[in-house]
């Protein structure tokens, strides 16, 4: 008897790889292996193709090449972001004397590396965020001071799926520059969830910087980018070559530059194609569960204001963590919480952030679809999440 097959409904924490991906960064597994920094014929084969991935990802960004820099996924570039920044103004002025401004509810790979500038002695301002998952704009403009280097906010939530007004904070940011005579604070932001389901224009963002991850876009996994502004400098958070520019050495990776690059092109052409109808998936599934089983609340903000392929519940009442495992034992992937948050406290610390509701926290459990992800797959979905549930809720009586 044929087993059933699974469904992967994790997307937001890894994405199956595009067969077109595949197939772009085949020939450089074995074909064309040389090191971009060799000067035999492979090795320029190599450093040429580097380049027409960097400029293939710097036009679906509206920036210039030289502003692309490739990194082994986004926790570098979040870590080379904003440690770089702050290590390269440390040459000329003390820790203590800076002030860093995120939000409550970043990616662990912004939360850690804040965090760690904390206890070094940076000043840290996390504002908070509301019950949409949105930063509060007045407080933002108020935690702004003369010593704020940087204001770090993620584009789209990895659990909650909220689309941040960064549009709206870049205004706010560009007032205070214009006040205080400085192009301090710089601005950066985490985009590699918003990439797959929201444009990421430059232009229209503000952005100083801006993070990429290659799994987020059905590209590999093991690699990403950032953005950096030419007029920002940072310090190398690495040493031992000079490649990407002098800021992130190491023999670049050909196959898997091939491969976000290939990822990324094929996300902006495709975008406005298959949003709708991943949206129009999430939104049936969110309302069959609420309609039919009680105790469900949705987190987060409504559908336009949230990615495509995010649906955050709450099962009040049950332990988010067992039911993602009861899940998985019957055949579906979903989760509690960013897959990178490794910690003893049960339950989503942005969803307590939202709510201020432990109980609410602790239920919560994030299904995040795909463009690959299908109608048929979301019922069977559907019908054994319900189930689930059922199960759950008799086994406490």
């Amino acid at each position: 008897m044929a087993s059933v097959p699974r469904i992967y409904l994790d997307n937001a924490a890894a994405t199956v790889v595009d067969p077109r991906v595949l197939s772009a960064m085949q020939p450089y597994w074995r074909e064309h292996i040389g090191n971009a920094g060799s000067l035999h014929a492979e090795g320029v084969r190599a450093h040429r193709t580097i380049e027409d991935a960097r400029e293939r990802s710097a036009e679906a960004f509206g920036v210039h090449a030289d502003e692309v820099i490739f990194t082994s996924g986004g926790t570098e570039s979040n870590n080379l972001a904003i440690r770089g920044l702050v290590e390269l103004l440390a040459e000329e002025r003390s820790l203590t004397s800076m002030h860093v401004i995120t939000s409550d509810v970043e990616h662990s790979s912004v939360r850690d590396c804040v965090d760690q500038l904390l206890r070094k002695g940076v000043q840290v301002t996390r504002i908070p965020v509301d019950e949409t998952g949105r930063i509060d704009l007045v407080k933002l403009r108020g935690a702004l001071r003369p010593e704020t280097v940087l204001v770090s906010v993620l584009y789209a939530n990895n659990e909650v799926g909220t689309i941040e007004d960064i549009p709206g904070i870049y205004k706010v940011i560009k007032r205070f520059r214009r006040g205080a005579k400085s192009q301090m604070p710089y601005f950066h932001t985490d985009a590699s969830q918003a990439t797959p389901w929201i444009s990421c224009k430059v232009d229209a963002l503000g952005v100083d910087m801006m993070t990429i991850d290659g799994q987020k876009v059905h590209g590999p996994k093991g690699v990403g980018l950032l953005y950096r502004k030419r007029d920002v400098h940072l310090k190398p958070i690495l040493y031992g070559g000079s490649q990407e520019h002098g800021l992130r050495p190491g023999t670049p990776p050909t196959p898997l530059i091939v491969g976000i690059s290939t990822a990324i092109a094929i996300v902006e052409d495709e975008r406005d194609f298959y949003v709708p109808q991943v949206s129009e998936m999430r939104d049936t599934f969110v309302s069959t569960l609420s309609s039919t089983v009680g105790g469900v609340l949705v987190n987060g903000p409504e559908r336009d204001a949230r990615t495509a392929g995010n649906a955050n519940v709450s099962f009040m009442g049950l332990e988010g963590e067992r039911f993602v495992l009861e899940l998985d034992a019957r055949g579906v992937a979903a989760s509690t919480r960013s897959a990178c948050l490794k910690t003893n406290k049960p339950g989503s610390y942005v969803v307590q952030a939202l709510y201020n509701d432990r109980q609410r926290a602790r239920g919560a459990v994030r299904f995040s679809l795909s463009r690959f992800t299908t109608g048929e797959e979301m019922k069977r979905a559907t019908d054994i999440v319900i189930d689930t549930v059922r199960k759950l809720d008799e086994a406490k009586h």
